[in-house]
């Protein structure tokens, strides 16, 4: 996939685990009414190499699988 920008601003939740898994491309993504994240998920951002930032809202969820953004070039959280 080419996409390398992600606005989900209307997100609450992340239903599905490797929604992002191997998205090269990818390197920003916007999160912030995202609420929630089921915390069995393990794979969502998984080998997005060039992923190196996120934007929460004012809170970040607190439920992520510690696994979740294994092998991303993850930079900055933006809460």
């Amino acid at each position: 996939s080419s996409i390398q920008k992600i606005d989900f601003r209307k997100v609450n939740d992340i239903i599905g685990d490797s929604v992002f898994e191997n998205c090269y491309s990818l390197q920003t993504i916007i999160l912030s009414s995202l609420k929630k994240v089921n915390e069995t998920y393990q794979n969502i951002f998984k080998n997005c190499s060039n992923l190196t930032r996120i934007d929460f809202d004012s809170v970040e969820p607190s439920t992520f699988n510690k696994y979740a953004f294994e092998s991303t070039g993850i930079q900055k959280v933006r809460i």
